[in-house]
């Protein structure tokens, strides 16, 4: 479980931890990585029979839709990181 979440959640716990302004949204950040550990821990478990319920159709759209989100995360990262260059440069006030 740590292999496939490791790289995906110290990313995404850095860069929301840094967000937080308080300890309530740390906790947040944490909890929501330990869930998304809770539910990986399952799926990769049980992933013979979901694939076999899934089949080759399901499998191809969860992938795609895992991709869009992966993205989706990405271009959100990028988004922030662009908005606070551009901000201290004092472009945009």
């Amino acid at each position: 479980m740590v292999v496939f979440t490791l790289a995906g959640t110290i990313v995404t716990v850095i860069t929301l931890a840094g967000q937080a302004v308080n300890r309530t949204q740390l906790a947040s950040v944490y909890l929501a990585a330990l869930l998304v550990g809770a539910v990986t821990l399952p799926c990769l478990m049980l992933a013979p029979a979901l694939l076999g319920a899934l089949g080759r159709t399901g499998l191809n759209v969860v992938t795609r839709l895992m991709g869009l989100l992966v993205m989706v995360v990405g271009v959100q990262l990028a988004i922030n990181g662009v908005t606070t260059v551009v901000a201290s440069w004092g472009i945009g006030q």
